[in-house]
């Protein structure tokens, strides 16, 4: 999706070794869509513009974190549920 967003670049730096790359509030809105951050923004109770900073904020690190050894673990990331839920609590902090 960051691929199609002009941000693959970026998104390979998250999970290869080195630094991570960052990406714009507007890219993350364009990579995942305006309905899932809309989601994201009510569950925090937070504005779509806040969501938005915030996930591009914490992404790189969440995606790193994710793929310790440059890729996906063989079991995956884990269901969107559990990635989300990840990403909400490091928005939390």
């Amino acid at each position: 999706q960051f691929t199609r967003a002009g941000a693959g670049d970026a998104a390979q730096s998250w999970v290869g070794a080195g630094a991570n790359q960052s990406v714009s509030p507007d890219v993350v809105t364009q990579a995942l869509g305006p309905n899932v951050i809309g989601d994201i923004a009510a569950k925090l109770g937070v504005g779509q513009g806040d969501a938005a900073g915030g996930i591009a904020q914490v992404l790189p690190e969440l995606i790193d974190k994710l793929t310790p050894h440059g890729q996906a673990p063989q079991a995956g990331l884990g269901s969107e549920g559990d990635i989300m839920g990840a990403l909400a609590r490091m928005l939390q902090r």
